[in-house]
């Protein structure tokens, strides 16, 4: 017989304690803070209203507009003497790999 823990105000059910508390702290009854800032094109083609770069999907969309416009580079480049930061950890290791021939 295998144990659960359910929630109490959304009846949703986990197999471990921890992620039903977790939840109840984190998750449960809160919505998400609406994302604004783009313009949806066509069928699958979504814009930045701010720098007018183009996604095919959403979720590439919504990272764009979280961590990287008008946002500041921060990782560092790990090669030494390099001076590339990038903005998120993906453009870091392409970047490694593409200049620096490192693979990452």
């Amino acid at each position: 017989m295998e144990c659960t823990y359910a929630c109490s105000k959304c009846e949703k059910t986990f197999k471990i304690l921890g992620s039903l508390k977790r939840h109840m702290k984190y998750y449960c009854g809160r919505k998400p803070p609406p994302i604004t800032g783009y313009i949806k094109l066509a069928k699958e083609l979504w814009q930045c209203e701010s720098c007018k770069r183009k996604y095919k999907t959403f979720n590439t969309m919504k990272r764009h507009l979280v961590y990287e416009c008008g946002k500041p580079a921060t990782i560092q480049c790990p090669v030494i003497n390099c001076v590339y930061k990038a903005k998120i950890r993906d453009r870091m290791m392409q970047h490694c790999r593409m200049v620096h021939k490192l693979d990452m």
